[in-house]
């Protein structure tokens, strides 16, 4: 620390305890926010900060250029004292000097790593007392907190500290992080006292909030269940959750979760043409027997924290006697459950809860269409496209014409087949308010909706590299204007190793910016971007606390399998060849999760989204302006587009 960080360390305590006095004595607050705001939590703040630049200090080239020498030192200061009496005065004089340094950079070193280490523990001190005296369901500090605590679990003055504390702050501060402290879990959670504390905090979440709890620990314990269905394996639920859930909660839920996990594995029979996708369910079927479970919540329902830990909400009455398909390469199947409250029970919120690695409980989206049906329709020769412009090439004579261009990887034809494609396929979306929201006021209002939903699912999707945003990925919704993105299996840049890399940041095509109106990607869709990014740099620290989930998520597979890959893009299997092909990769990514790469691709994962916080493209440091502007040209430049997989249609 210099001389300037020593006057502030000293005087920054004093400042705060001099303005909560002021504070308390002119009654412009109550006591609690006081400590909380006044206090507490900018003194926890301001020794994070000393933490943090610490940290970065020992992070640096400077330091560990440092501490190279220093052991060079220590080393040649060592092979002189044990020469001993053969030394001449000179080099003996020169070992005693060496010896003063080395004595001295050891000094320094292990003050800097005090001080880290004192920083540290205050700033978690704080913070715990901060959330103590504070009453807010919605403090992003705990986010720091938790991101702290997680990065030292091994130390264990740092869990002497926690756990002094923590059984003191009420438990639906920490309903926001369910998933970030349940993935932390192990099956020798019980070792050690981070595993002890962190177990006791998820067990008193289960007691105050359990209808928000026992889905994430379910879909945890059940994360090996898939294999009962698809290796006829049973799979081996993690011990200690199975007798805590036992004794916290009606076995109900845990009998929902198993049964639906069963239902997503069962096959569906061949779809038959001319005929609804509606497949009967016989009432011998598990999921049929699901039902008059008022206090079991329908798991897609949003249901509000309560502080005090009292809830009311929608229970089960039933399953129908019946399911719909809806295609896709995962096959999902849509089914309605019934609430007690009332039989057409619409949930407006898009809510997904994981069951195990590989299945889980989607919302429908009600009232929305993919983009594909309404532009091109299901065959790819109909929808607005055909209605409005019947002398354009269809979407599927554009596909072709993509398919046979790509086909010769020649970068020129690929370009000229895209602009000729363009030329005979005009852009629609626009049809789309003028036929749903005649009146102008309303008209409008939906399409400056649908702008700001583009724009902020363009910079959320950006910064998480979301990939796969084909037509039929992107719904709108009929009534509102709002897109819905849906099957987000694509993600952190896995578009780019696909078998036909994803080079775009988004999905900005021509008919996405002419449902835009007149002034395309300017006015409202630049400066809503810009707002969505600036809000996801200012939370940089939130944001990557949720990600850092991922590190340690035994649900999350971090490895695009070359034959999902190949699912995605050619709706079908891979032949013998090409798997043989792969097998003889030495840097097959299934091979390198295999290895237990895992973790180091989180890594890189991480690393890159704090780049794109940082605004860091193409080795330079951007402005918020700049990024965006980078950003839109990448998305809509045709050099790009034309690359891409047909299936994709970068031509709508």
């Amino acid at each position: 620390m210099n001389q300037d960080g020593d006057e502030m360390t000293s005087i920054y305590p004093q400042v705060l305890g001099t303005l909560g006095q002021w504070m308390y004595m002119l009654k412009s607050e109550s006591a609690p926010i006081i400590l909380d705001k006044g206090i507490y939590k900018n003194l926890a703040s301001f020794c994070d900060d000393q933490y943090k630049n610490i940290s970065d200090h020992i992070k640096s080239k400077d330091f560990e250029d440092k501490q190279k020498l220093m052991k060079e030192i220590q080393e040649e200061s060592s092979n002189l004292n044990q020469v001993g009496k053969d030394l001449d005065k000179d080099v003996k004089q020169s070992a005693v000097i060496l010896n003063r340094h080395s004595n001295i950079d050891k000094l320094e070193v292990e003050s800097i790593q005090r001080d880290r280490q004192k920083y540290l523990l205050l700033a978690l001190q704080n913070y715990l007392n901060a959330f103590i005296a504070g009453d807010s369901p919605h403090d992003l500090k705990i986010f720091r907190f938790v991101s702290l605590w997680f990065s030292n679990s091994q130390d264990p003055d740092v869990s002497v500290v926690v756990s002094e504390s923590i059984n003191e702050i009420r438990t639906f501060k920490f309903v926001n992080l369910l998933y970030q402290l349940a993935a932390r879990m192990t099956l020798k959670l019980e070792e050690g006292n981070f595993g002890k504390i962190l177990m006791n905090l998820m067990v008193q979440c289960m007691r105050d909030h359990p209808h928000h709890t026992l889905p994430v620990v379910l879909a945890l314990a059940n994360s090996q269940a898939d294999d009962a269905f698809t290796l006829g394996k049973g799979g081996k639920r993690i011990s200690h959750w199975g007798m805590r859930i036992e004794l916290l909660l009606q076995k109900n839920m845990e009998n929902i979760c198993l049964t639906l996990i069963q239902f997503a594995y069962e096959k569906s029979p061949p779809p038959r043409s001319n005929e609804s996708n509606k497949i009967k369910l016989g009432s011998s079927n598990p999921i049929r027997k699901i039902c008059d479970m008022d206090h079991v919540p329908i798991l897609t329902e949003f249901i509000p924290v309560s502080k005090i830990g009292k809830y009311s909400f929608v229970g089960i009455r039933e399953f129908t006697d019946f399911y719909e398909t809806v295609g896709g390469v995962n096959a999902p199947k849509k089914i309605y459950c019934i609430g007690t409250d009332d039989p057409k029970l619409k949930v407006q919120t898009y809510k997904v809860v994981a069951l195990s690695q590989r299945s889980g409980v989607l919302e429908w989206c009600q009232n929305t269409m993919p983009l594909k049906d309404y532009l091109v329709g299901a065959d790819n020769k109909s929808g607005a496209h055909a209605r409005y412009h019947p002398d354009d090439y269809s979407a599927y004579d554009c596909r072709v014409k993509l398919v046979k261009a790509q086909a010769s990887k020649d970068h020129l034809k690929k370009l000229k087949a895209f602009t000729d494609i363009c030329e005979h396929f005009h852009p629609v979306m626009h049809q789309f308010f003028l036929e749903h929201f005649p009146s102008p006021e309303m008209h409008y209002e939906r399409r400056e909706a649908y702008t700001r939903s583009a724009a902020a699912a363009s910079m959320v999707g950006y910064i998480l590299g979301l990939g796969d945003r084909h037509i039929q990925n992107i719904l709108i919704h009929k009534t509102t204007g709002h897109l819905v993105h849906i099957d987000l299996g694509i993600a952190f840049e896995q578009g780019k190793i696909l078998p036909t890399p994803e080079t775009i940041p988004f999905r900005l095509s021509r008919d996405i910016v002419d449902g835009f109106g007149t002034c395309g990607v300017e006015g409202t869709f630049r400066r809503s971007c810009e707002s969505t990014l600036s809000v996801l740099r200012n939370n940089k620290e939130s944001i990557f606390t949720i990600l850092q989930v991922m590190v340690h998520d035994p649900l999350y597979n971090w490895s695009l399998t070359p034959d999902k890959a190949y699912r995605l893009q050619f709706g079908r299997a891979p032949d013998a060849k090409t798997r043989a092909k792969w097998e003889q990769s030495s840097d097959s990514p299934s091979r390198a999760a295999n290895d237990g790469g895992g973790n180091r691709m989180a890594e890189r994962v991480l690393l890159r989204v704090g780049q794109k916080l940082d605004g860091f493209e193409e080795g330079f440091n951007m402005s918020i302006q700049g990024q965006v502007n980078a950003l839109i040209h990448q998305a809509r430049d045709p050099n790009r587009l034309c690359a891409l997989y047909p299936g994709w249609s970068p031509f709508v």
